[in-house]
């Protein structure tokens, strides 16, 4: 009796082992889908479903799509007289909500980002920035994900700043 709880035990625990190895696998292969794009002159939103999880394949994820962002969605847009732009990813995470209600004795804004260009009652996502890239009068291209700073280097190499 005592045996077959163990082999019990070791089977339940080796079955939820795989199981969460499968599940992160699924988690971490699965292919981050573009939405939509918004644009408003040199500032560009663009909603993802699955973004990538790391700073390192958010920065990779816009460097392979950049061809494509620019060829079908037009992204980004160079200010006119400095040709700096700035693009903003978001995760659409479970889809568009209605705008939470708030009041002037809220302390605290709502944690959504809503989007007025959506002529729709539900155009509002849950408040959750991917990545934010910029590149500035100076030619120099920066990523902000999160409270990390990156800067492109000439060379292309990308390093974290130092300010952080």
């Amino acid at each position: 009796m005592k045996i077959a709880k163990k082999t019990l035990f070791y089977s339940l625990f080796f079955v939820s082992v795989i199981f969460i190895i499968v599940y992160g696998l699924i988690v971490l292969l699965r292919p981050t889908e573009i939405i939509t794009v918004y644009q408003s002159d040199s500032f560009s939103r663009i909603l993802v479903k699955n973004p990538p999880l790391t700073d390192r394949a958010k920065i990779a994820w816009w460097q392979k799509n950049q061809e494509i962002l620019k060829n079908q969605y037009h992204v980004p847009q160079p200010e006119a007289s400095y040709g700096s732009w700035n693009v903003s990813v978001w995760n659409i995470g479970n889809g568009f909500k209605e705008r939470e209600e708030s009041t002037f004795l809220d302390f605290f804004p709502t944690s959504q980002r809503c989007f007025d260009e959506i002529k729709a009652t539900k155009n509002c996502i849950n408040y959750d920035r991917v990545i934010t890239i910029v590149k500035t009068v100076n030619g120099i291209t920066r990523f902000s994900i999160k409270n990390r700073n990156y800067t492109q280097l000439t060379n292309g190499e990308i390093v974290r700043r130092k300010d952080d």
